[in-house]
């Protein structure tokens, strides 16, 4: 597997927002998009929660909602107290579950980009599994998230340096970097042989503007896939408990595959400022999306019928300009729409509650300097992109069967055919719960099934093949 991994110079905060809430925060959430400039942003939604990674001085304004959900729930009467509570006539304040709580996670966190040079995204479940594997068998708890163009590991700032050690133990090399890019520096640090002590690093400033490159050159002795007692070694640091009790339940894992196909695009720099808006258009108008496929489906459909069925004679076939002047209207109505739902001075309404049905079930949307990426429903990707817009894409194989697009190149490797999301729920565990990524993805590459990734706060998500999702939740439910 050859890989080049890059720190970038940047510090994140984690912030997690109920899904039953997320109406009330779209102008804070909106704004993140909306920043012209991002070293990293992460925002992934699934059914359960929205979580965002993002430069933690952009995220001040969920900073006082946490509190207050904070504060609220220590003021929340214990089951204990019940009975004494009833003879108090004093109404007690309303009880705020952790889970509908927002929360924002205080410990900064540090990005490693993962950039594959020859596998593309055919083999992104091979690099989770691999370049998990060491972390989670040191007592490493990260997040993973996949994209169209590259994978992101994050880890606990406070256990960076650990991280970069055990990478170098792994068979890679540390360059440094004046601009997050490899260079034709040489190694940094380079163990020769198992019996050496890998070199210490902590003098190095990997949190510094210039950052840092590790590229792998060679294959470690040390490298080994870890083993099922390597999840829960003795050996482990102990850590502060985190927001999620520690559970050793032996359960069942929750595992849910969610209901739409779901597809991974790139998106193209150059257009930057109109897919933006689209992007808005996903978070905070999804109805306005969902209706206008849902119209168009049903549109097609019709129409296929129609051409199936032999019209009788003296029933005059519809004439084409009949049809040109319906999607002309349909275009200034949409235009119109659009234009006034997207613009970023519009006030947004926090009472403004989508229905269920008009939700967008799972979306993950990651931009850094280096490039952009869109993974949610195939249906709504096609809706925001009609084919004169595909050229924002940098490629779009899943999005129309049969339809040839000159935009894509075409030796870019894909997942092949729609994705289904596997969303499964963690808040028995904590975010310093160590080896879940490494699990989940050995399970599913030890029987032949390419995934990708995507954490958020309380759930983690892995992408499939449609044709694998019911397979791959019963190999995941029996973690």
């Amino acid at each position: 597997m050859q890989v080049t991994i890059s720190f970038l110079p940047v510090k994140l905060s984690l912030v997690r927002i109920p899904r039953s809430r997320l109406h009330k925060f779209y102008h804070p959430l909106l704004r993140q998009i909306l920043s012209p400039k991002h070293t990293f942003l992460n925002v992934t939604c699934n059914e359960l929660e929205l979580s965002i990674l993002a430069e933690s001085q952009t995220l001040e304004d969920f900073e006082s909602v946490a509190e207050s959900d904070r504060k609220k729930r220590s003021r929340s009467p214990s089951r204990d107290s019940d009975s004494s509570q009833d003879l108090d006539s004093t109404p007690s304040p309303p009880i705020i579950e952790e889970w509908d709580c927002v929360q924002v996670c205080h410990e900064s966190w540090n990005v490693l980009q993962i950039d594959s040079h020859s596998d593309g995204i055919d083999k992104s479940g091979a690099r989770v599994h691999e370049l998990s594997a060491p972390l989670a068998e040191a007592g490493i708890s990260i997040l993973y998230l996949s994209s169209y163009l590259c994978d992101f590991i994050l880890v606990k700032s406070t256990r960076l340096n650990e991280v970069v050690n055990l990478m170098v133990g792994a068979g890679f090399d540390l360059y440094p970097s004046s601009d997050g890019r490899l260079t034709s520096f040489s190694p940094l640090t380079t163990p020769t042989s198992p019996e050496e002590d890998t070199p210490s690093i902590f003098d190095l400033d990997l949190h510094s503007a210039t950052g840092a490159v590790i590229t792998r050159s060679r294959t470690s002795s040390r490298q080994h896939s870890p083993k099922a007692t390597d999840f829960e070694s003795p050996t482990s640091p102990v850590r502060a408990p985190s927001f999620r009790d520690t559970s050793s339940s032996s359960e069942v894992t929750e595992v849910t595959v969610l209901d739409p196909d779901l597809t991974c695009v790139g998106l193209s720099e150059e257009s930057a400022d109109i897919w933006t808006l689209k992007v808005v258009k996903l978070i905070a108008f999804p109805d306005l999306i969902i209706n206008r496929s849902r119209s168009s489906s049903r549109k097609n459909s019709v129409e296929k019928d129609s051409a199936q069925i032999p019209r009788p004679m003296g029933i005059p076939t519809p004439d084409s300009s009949d049809d040109e002047a319906d999607e002309e209207h349909a275009s200034k109505r949409d235009k119109v729409s659009s234009n006034s739902c997207v613009s970023p001075t519009t006030p947004i309404s926090p009472t403004s509650k989508p229905s269920s049905k008009d939700r967008v079930s799972f979306f993950s949307f990651t931009r850094t300097e280096e490039g952009s990426s869109l993974t949610t429903d195939v249906s709504i990707v096609s809706s925001l992109f009609p084919p004169n817009e595909r050229h924002m894409l940098i490629c779009t194989d899943d999005l129309s069967e049969g339809e040839e697009d000159q935009d894509c190149d075409s030796s870019s490797l894909q997942l092949s055919g729609p994705l289904k999301c596997l969303q499964i729920d963690l808040r028995k565990f904590g975010l310093e719960k160590h080896g879940l990524v490494n699990r989940y993805s050995q399970i599913l590459e030890e029987n032949g099934i390419n995934h990708m990734y995507s954490s958020t706060f309380k759930t983690a998500n892995l992408l499939v093949e449609k044709v694998h999702a019911r397979r791959a939740q019963e190999l995941l439910r029996t973690c």
